[in-house]
């Protein structure tokens, strides 16, 4: 069980640092941007430390 949940974290950090980096480079860009709802709500569901990271990269 506590495997699955460590897995389940690294998936959703991954994912969310992935959509951060995509969302920098889509307003560097000029183009449409991934919505904030969607930043904020992969950061409150598990992937807040990678949210940060990916704002930094």
């Amino acid at each position: 069980m506590t495997q699955t949940i460590v897995y389940i974290l690294i998936v959703i950090n991954v994912i969310t640092f992935l959509i951060y980096g995509i969302d920098k480079w889509k307003a560097k860009q000029g183009s449409w941007r991934i919505s904030e709802a969607t930043l904020l709500l992969l950061a409150i569901i598990g992937g807040c430390i990678d949210a940060l990271l990916g704002m930094q990269v």
